[in-house]
């Protein structure tokens, strides 16, 4: 972080330096400063100032058990889903296996605002946590998958729970409300 910060400071502008930054805040426990830098990047994607086809970027890399999670800030909601953030969880040989996502797709708002009129009407989205597991070809040759859904939050949870709940799927500690397979129509994110 010590050799970091001097270049951010010394460029606000520097995208690159800002991400870098806000990673070796996080990896190094400095919540403050991670949760500084993950709100300097969405401004610095407000004004332009990052390159167009950069969707997210890596916030930190944690070991857990025998795997790795790498967890990807948005700097805005992606994909049919609105992808927020996103974990990705490899092995010993870095082949990534499951993916964690906390989405906020537009289709589930009016659920919300059924069941949460005043949090609605106050602009609050509902969240989920979800994950991806990928399962083999069918007998037909077509990519299969196992969607997970563990729990939902009214309104986006601040990035110490997203890490925290993405934590708990990739060490298997939290139980998940649903599931279900099905093909893959869009590719692996």
């Amino acid at each position: 972080m010590t050799l970091v910060k001097p270049i951010a400071q010394a460029n606000p502008d520097d995208w690159q330096a800002a991400g870098l930054l806000t990673r070796a805040c996080a990896e190094s426990g400095d919540a403050i400063c991670r949760d500084s830098g993950i709100a300097h990047m969405l401004e610095l994607h407000s004004r332009g100032i990052t390159p167009q086809p950069l969707r997210d970027y890596a916030v930190e890399q944690i070991k857990v058990s025998d795997n790795t999670l790498v967890i990807r800030a948005s700097l805005e909601p992606w994909g049919r889903y609105k992808v927020y953030y996103l974990g990705r969880v490899s092995d010993g040989k870095r082949n990534v296996f499951f993916r964690i996502t906390l989405e906020s797709s537009d289709f589930d708002q009016d659920t919300l605002a059924r069941l949460h009129p005043k949090e609605a009407a106050g602009g609050l989205r509902e969240f989920s946590l979800d994950a991806y597991r990928e399962t083999g070809l069918n007998s037909n040759g077509q990519r299969t998958q196992t969607h997970y859904t563990y729990k939902f939050f009214i309104g986006e949870p601040p990035y110490e729970t997203v890490r925290e709940e993405f934590i708990k799927v990739a060490n298997g500690t939290i139980i998940p409300m649903s599931s279900r397979s099905n093909l893959v129509t869009e590719p692996t994110k």
